[in-house]
């Protein structure tokens, strides 16, 4: 297994922050501005099992919908539900 990090950054314009949670070979900004890759990286936590553990407590809470893609390229486990990551380019806008 790989390690997990959450990431804050501070996008230099407008100063606002992102907060992204990925690996050394990428991630999923969770809000702010998109990444242009001029943003600096503010602060770095490694997630441990028990960090990972409340965060899934929170989001087993959230409501999901039916798939919007019951795409073929996936082929292993977990299945997220709604649109397709790697398809549906305007819903991960």
């Amino acid at each position: 297994m790989s390690d997990v990090y959450m990431e804050v950054y501070q996008e230099p314009r407008s100063e606002r922050v992102q907060l992204a949670i990925g690996d050394d070979t990428g991630g999923y900004r969770i809000f702010g501005p998109k990444f242009l890759g001029e943003s600096r990286l503010l602060r770095r936590a490694k997630l441990t099992a028990g960090d990972v553990g409340q965060i899934r407590y929170y989001l087993d809470k959230v409501e999901t919908e039916t798939p919007a893609c019951t795409c073929a390229d996936i082929d292993t486990p977990p299945y997220v539900p709604g649109p397709c990551l790697l398809h549906d380019r305007e819903a991960i806008s």
